[in-house]
C-alpha cells in the first residue's frame, strides 16, 4: 500500500483527528526511507493496492515503467516506479515532489496526463498510458512527412507546450522520441508529450557531477545553444527544440548532426541549419523563414513562446493553396494503421563535468585541432552496438553467435530485418527485432529479466488474499504469481473468519500449483495499517509486536485495543484507543513527534 494512496485521518498527540495529511515525498521520514526494499517488480504483481502490473515497457533513469491496470476501474495507465536511491536523496525528494506537482496541473489533450504521486514502498508515478508509435519510429519508417502531416503536429505541439509553458514548466528534452502519435476520431493524428521534466530531474540526481549548478541535460540535436551553455533558458528554448523536431519531420534528419555528440554541440552553437529549399526545393518559402527563425541562435531573434510559432505556421502554410506536388489528403485519413516499427533504443546524453570540458574544447578558437571545424563524415558503415543490464550476455545474429560478449559493437552487419538473441546463464533469453538501415548505426540496450516461473496459488475456501514478501499480490484466490527461480520466497494467504497460513518456496521448488488449505480462526481478528511521521515500533495493549511502522495488515484480535509507536530513542507516540470489529481494517496514522 502506498502511504499516499489514501485520505487517512492523522492522529496527532492527542489522539484525535487533526486532517487528512498523507505522507508526501519530501517529507518522508528518513526511518522510512532506511526501510525501503531495493527490488525490481514483476508482471502481475499489484503496488498501491490497486495498480496490477501488466507488462514492463521499459527501464529509465527513474526506474521501472511498467503498463498496469488500475483495478479499481479497469483502466490502463503507464506506471513509473521510483528506485530507492534516488528516494534516499532529500535534495531529489524535495525538488521532485514540486516539478510533480506543477507537471500534474498541466492539462491538456497534446500533454500525456500526470495521474498520482503514490508515496511509500514502493513511491511511484501514474501516468496516462497513450498508445501508437512514438514521432521517432515514423520518421524512421516513413523517412520524412509530408508538409501537412508537419504541420498538423507541430501545431499541436505548441499548443501543449503553450499549456505546460503557462504553468512555468520547460520542458527542456524535447524530441521526437518524447512524443507519442495517437489516433483520434476527430481531429486525425494527434501528438501526445511524455517526460516533462521529471525524468531528466531523476536522470541528473543518479550523477553527483550532474546536479552541480550550470550542467546541462538534453539531448545534443535538439537543444538549444543557451542550454548547451548552461545558461538560464525559458519558453524559447522548447520553441528551439521544436523548430529541430519539426525541421526532422519535413527533411527526414536533424537541422545539426555530426559523427559524434562533440560535433553536434559544436554546430548548435556556430553554425546556422541549411535552409530547407536546399533539401527540397519546393518548400513554401514562408514556411522555411518561418523554420529559421525558430532556430535561431539568439532567443531574442526565435518567436517569443510556441503560441506566436503557431500562429506563423498556420500562416505560412496552407494547404489549399499548396502545389499538386504535395499531399492533399485530409489528416483524418492519415491514421491508418502502420505495419509494426522495430524498437531500436534512443539514447538521451546527459552532459555533466565531460561536457564542461567539451564545450571549453570548442570555445577555443585557437586550438584548431580541436573541434573548430567539424571533421567531414567518413564513409558510412553499417554498426550495431548491443548493451545489457547486467552486462556478459552472449549475442546471437539470426541464429549465429558473435565471440564477444555484451557489451559490443557488430561492424559489418547486413542492411535488413534481423533478430537479436540475447541471453546469460541466470536470466530469460530475450530476443528482439532490429531493422538496419544502410549507412546505419543503432544501438540496442536491453535489461535482461531474471528467469521466473508462474505458481498457480488456490485456497480451500477460494477468495483469500495472496501476499508475497508481505505485499499484496492478488486480491483473491484463485490467482497467479510470477517469481525468481533463484530466489527464497515467503506466500502468505489471509482470508477473514479463517486462520493465515504461510507457504515458503525455495528456488529447489519446481510446482506450479500450490494448494492451501485454510483453517477457521479460533479468535476472531481483524487489521491495523498504520503510517506515521516517523519510525517506530508498534507496541500493542502495552506488549511490543515485533512490527515497524509504517506497516499495513497488522493482524489483531477483535476488541478494544491501545496502540502505541516507540522508536530507538525511547521516543513515544501518545498511546491511542482504537475498536476493531472481525475481518475490519482500521487505518491509523501515529504522530511520533517527541512524546516521551
Amino acid at each position: 500500500m502506498g502511504l499516499s494512496e489514501e485520505k487517512l485521518p492523522r492522529i496527532g498527540s492527542g489522539g484525535q483527528a487533526t486532517g487528512t495529511g498523507m505522507s508526501r515525498l519530501e517529507t518522508l521520514p528518513d526511518g522510512v526511507i532506511e526501510k525501503l526494499r531495493r527490488r525490481e517488480f514483476t508482471d502481475g504483481e499489484v503496488i498501491g493496492e490497486r495498480y496490477r502490473l501488466k507488462s514492463l515497457l521499459g527501464v529509465g533513469a527513474m526506474g521501472q515503467v511498467f503498463i498496469a491496470e488500475n483495478m479499481a476501474i479497469g483502466v490502463e495507465v503507464a506506471v513509473k516506479l521510483l528506485k530507492a536511491e534516488l528516494i534516499a536523496n532529500q535534495e531529489f525528494r524535495q525538488r521532485f515532489q514540486k516539478e510533480a506537482e506543477a507537471v500534474g496541473s498541466i492539462s491538456h489533450q497534446n500533454v500525456a496526463r500526470f495521474l498520482d504521486l503514490v508515496v511509500g514502498d514502493p513511491t511511484f508515478l501514474v501516468m496516462e498510458y497513450v498508445r501508437g508509435p512514438t514521432l521517432q519510429q515514423m520518421i524512421e519508417q516513413e523517412t520524412r512527412l509530408p508538409y501537412d502531416r508537419a504541420l498538423n503536429i507541430a501545431i499541436r505541439l505548441c499548443w501543449g507546450l503553450e499549456a505546460a509553458h503557462a504553468r512555468g514548466i520547460i520542458h527542456r528534452d524535447l524530441k521526437p522520441a518524447n512524443i507519442i502519435v495517437t489516433s483520434d476520431p476527430e481531429v486525425g493524428e494527434q501528438p501526445k508529450i511524455i517526460d516533462f521534466g521529471l525524468a531528466k530531474l531523476a536522470a541528473t540526481t543518479t550523477s553527483a557531477e550532474l546536479t552541480r549548478t550550470g550542467q546541462i541535460v538534453g539531448t545534443p540535436e535538439y537543444m538549444a545553444p543557451e542550454q548547451i551553455e548552461g545558461r538560464k533558458i525559458d519558453a524559447r528554448a522548447d520553441v528551439y527544440a521544436l523548430g529541430c523536431v519539426l525541421y526532422k519531420m519535413i527533411v527526414g534528419r536533424s537541422p545539426f548532426g555530426g559523427e559524434d555528440d562533440v560535433q553536434i554541440l559544436y554546430r548548435q552553437l556556430h553554425e546556422k541549419p541549411r535552409p530547407l529549399t536546399e533539401h527540397l526545393p519546393d518548400v513554401p518559402h514562408k514556411l522555411a523563414d518561418v523554420l529559421m527563425r525558430a532556430l535561431a541562435k539568439a532567443p531574442n531573434d526565435r518567436y517569443a513562446d510556441t503560441r506566436e510559432l503557431a500562429s506563423a505556421l498556420g500562416r505560412a502554410y496552407d494547404r489549399r493553396r499548396a502545389s499538386g506536388r504535395l499531399s492533399t489528403e485530409p489528416i483524418a485519413h492519415k491514421t491508418a494503421a502502420r505495419p509494426p516499427i522495430a524498437l531500436v533504443a534512443a539514447t538521451t546524453l546527459a552532459v555533466g563535468a565531460v561536457g564542461g570540458a567539451l564545450l571549453a574544447r570548442m570555445r577555443s578558437s585557437d586550438q584548431k585541432t580541436a573541434v573548430a571545424a567539424p571533421a567531414t563524415p567518413r564513409e558510412a558503415s553499417e554498426l550495431l552496438i548491443v548493451t545489457t543490464h547486467p552486462d556478459g550476455a552472449s549475442v546471437e545474429i539470426d541464429g549465429r553467435a558473435i565471440a564477444e560478449k555484451t557489451p559490443t559493437a557488430i561492424r559489418g552487419i547486413d542492411v535488413g530485418a534481423h533478430t537479436i538473441k540475447i541471453s546469460r546463464q541466470g536470466f530469460a533469453i530475450v530476443e528482439r527485432p532490429v531493422a538496419i538501415a544502410a549507412g546505419q548505426r543503432a544501438a540496442l540496450d536491453i535489461r535482461l529479466p531474471p528467469q521466473s516461473r508462474t505458481i498457480h496459488v488456490r485456497t480451500v475456501p477460494s477468495g483469500a488474499t495472496v501476499f508475497l514478501e508481505n505485499r499484496p499480490i492478488a486480491s483473491s484466490t484463485p490467482a497467479d504469481i510470477t517469481v525468481r527461480t533463484d530466489e527464497f520466497y515467503s506466500v502468505r494467504v489471509e482470508k477473514p473468519g479463517y486462520e493465515p497460513l504461510t507457504k515458503n518456496i525455495t528456488p529447489d521448488d519446481t510446482t506450479s500449483d500450490l494448494e492451501l488449505q485454510l483453517d477457521e480462526e479460533k479468535l476472531p481478528m481483524g487489521y491495523l495499517w498504520i503510517d506515521t511521521n516517523g519510525a517506530g515500533d508498534v507496541w500493542l495493549d502495552g506488549a511490543e509486536t515485533g512490527y515497524t511502522a509504517p506497516t499495513f495488515g497488522l493482524r489483531v484480535p477483535v476488541g478494544d485495543h491501545s496502540v502505541e509507536l516507540r522508536d530507538s530513542s525511547g521516543t513515544r507516540s501518545k498511546p491511542l484507543k482504537v475498536k476493531v470489529g472481525q475481518g475490519e481494517s482500521v487505518h491509523l496514522m501515529i504522530d511520533l513527534g517527541g512524546r516521551k
